[in-house]
Formats: structure tokens, C-alpha cells, sequence
């Protein structure tokens, strides 16, 4: 499965993890975005949307992929990119959080990986 991320990818026990805890074999596909400073909402809906094309995110059109949680300072952009790769592959991904970006948040623990589209369809 192919895991978008930002900024850092996962480290190789990180992936091993993921592997093992989800029986995926894990793609890391880096998005290329600086993110913007504003936060204009007509502007926002679309920032994710380019880079993830140019990334390759319609390779996983009708099928599931995942992305990799920003830092708590980022987490608006968390969201938009996730709706955008919702509306670009038909499907939610699975949100991947790792122990530091639990940390970041909030909320202390290993690595775990959320189901958006299972949440988000009920």
C-alpha cells in the first residue's frame, strides 16, 4: 500500500511496524508541498490537490491508500489533505500516526493507523 507523507517518511522500524501490524507491503511516496501560510478557504480545498497529482495519488484511484499524520501544528493540513484524497481516489485513506506525532497531539503511544473511510461511511 502506498503511504503518502510530507515532510519526514516513516523511519524503517516505523515501516516494518506498519507492515506487520496492517499485512501491507509499504510504498512511501513523498508529496511535494510546501504548505501555504494563510488559510483562505477558497484557497485551501485546492492546495492538496496538485502535489498529491503530481505525487501519482491517481495511480490509487478506487483503491485504499494511507497518509502519514502531520505534526499537531499542522493538523488543518492534515485534514485537507485527507479530503483531497478522498475526492481523488473515491476512498478515505488510512491515517498513519507515529509515536511522535501521537506525541505531538496529545495523546502519548506507538504507532497506530486510523480506518477514515470506515469512520467517515459509518
Amino acid at each position: 500500500m502506498r503511504v503518502y507523507y510530507l515532510d519526514t517518511p516513516l523511519n524503517p522500524d516505523e515501516v516494518r511496524d506498519l507492515e506487520e501490524m496492517m499485512e501491507w507491503d509499504v510504498e512511501l511516496v513523498r508529496v511535494p508541498c510546501l504548505l501555504p501560510e494563510g488559510k483562505g478557504i477558497a484557497v485551501d480545498q485546492e492546495v492538496p490537490v496538485s502535489p498529491l497529482r503530481a505525487a501519482g495519488i491517481l495511480k490509487d484511484y478506487g483503491q485504499r491508500c494511507a497518509f502519514l499524520q502531520l505534526s499537531a501544528d499542522n493538523t488543518y493540513w492534515t485534514t485537507q489533505f485527507t479530503e483531497a484524497i478522498g475526492r481523488l481516489t473515491g476512498s478515505w485513506p488510512f491515517l498513519v500516526q507515529t509515536r511522535k506525532s501521537r506525541a505531538s497531539i496529545g495523546n502519548p503511544g506507538e504507532l497506530r493507523v486510523l480506518d477514515l473511510d470506515g469512520a467517515m461511511r459509518g
